[in-house]
């Protein structure tokens, strides 16, 4: 189902349509989310910041970085920005920024659309002073680490940040829950972090689903073209494995890990092992040898 919703919301296809549905794929199970809701999410965050299908794979990074760092829910963060992304645009925001901005605004208790008012405000305040965004932020985190009264601050933050966000910014910012400083990153702050937030969690049966997940997307096309033979023949090999696993629960820790040493080695040793100066091929006659 991934791939094809991939295919159809981004339209990529051969290996970039593997790699990035794999990372949809991982991106809802480290997220607890659905994987349609979240394709059709940030699809809506690349079409709302203009980007193009090739930027999704950094866009789940971000977002999985901030949930990461901040506990917001990452499909909650995804409407934000593709709701308010004509905002962030307008201030010059990166999609990536907007993520950062959001996810300390929610980790504060901040109300996210008060939090975007205020920012207009104070970009239109820069705008009338022919100066930047940045630039009165800074002035005004300036303010607030300066000796100026309390009553200073507060009409500080009021003038920047208007009447309807002004007192909320004042006291996260006086109480440390929100760093104006830090809401912007990098695009390299993010990158990998689905993979490696992934990879982190994995126990062994993860690993193996995940393997099954590749191979029902490189075999898609095989069991169609195969149909009822490979059927018959799963039938057969169901059987078998079955027998094989009852077999495997009956043996030692200790048998069960020298088994499983054989078969490394003769994967690594491919068709021949030379034993005591003699080829032998075979994983039967290899064991034997051994």
């Amino acid at each position: 189902a991934a791939i094809g919703e991939v295919n159809t919301r981004f339209g990529v296809t051969g290996q970039e349509l593997e790699t990035l549905s794999g990372q949809f794929i991982k991106f809802a199970a480290i997220n607890n989310q659905d994987v349609s809701s979240s394709v059709d999410n940030v699809s809506k965050v690349i079409a709302a910041f203009g980007l193009e299908a090739k930027d999704a794979g950094t866009m789940l990074d971000a977002l999985n970085t901030v949930g990461q760092q901040t506990g917001v829910d990452v499909g909650s963060l995804a409407q934000l920005m593709s709701a308010n992304a004509a905002s962030f645009r307008e201030m010059g925001m990166s999609a990536e920024e907007a993520a950062s901005f959001l996810g300390a605004v929610d980790m504060a208790g901040l109300d996210a659309s008060q939090m975007v008012v205020g920012l207009r405000t104070a970009m239109k305040s820069a705008a009338a002073d022919g100066t930047t965004l940045d630039a009165v932020i800074a002035q005004f985190t300036e303010t607030m680490n300066s000796n100026a009264s309390e009553s200073d601050k507060l009409a500080a933050a009021y003038e920047l940040f208007g009447s309807r966000a002004g007192a909320s910014i004042y006291n996260a910012v006086k109480n440390g829950t929100l760093d104006l400083a830090t809401f912007t990153s990098s695009l390299g702050d993010f990158e990998g972090s689905v993979s490696a937030t992934f990879e982190g969690t994995l126990d062994p049966m993860d690993q193996f689903t995940t393997i099954m997940n590749q191979l029902k997307t490189i075999g898609a096309e095989l069991v169609v073209s195969m149909g009822p033979a490979l059927t018959n023949v799963l039938g057969t090999v169901a059987s078998v494995v079955k027998t094989l696993a009852d077999a495997w629960g009956k043996l030692s820790p200790e048998a069960q890990s020298f088994i499983v040493k054989i078969g490394l080695l003769a994967a690594a040793a491919g068709p021949v092992l030379s034993i005591g100066g003699k080829a032998i091929g075979g994983i039967q006659k290899i064991s034997g040898g051994i």
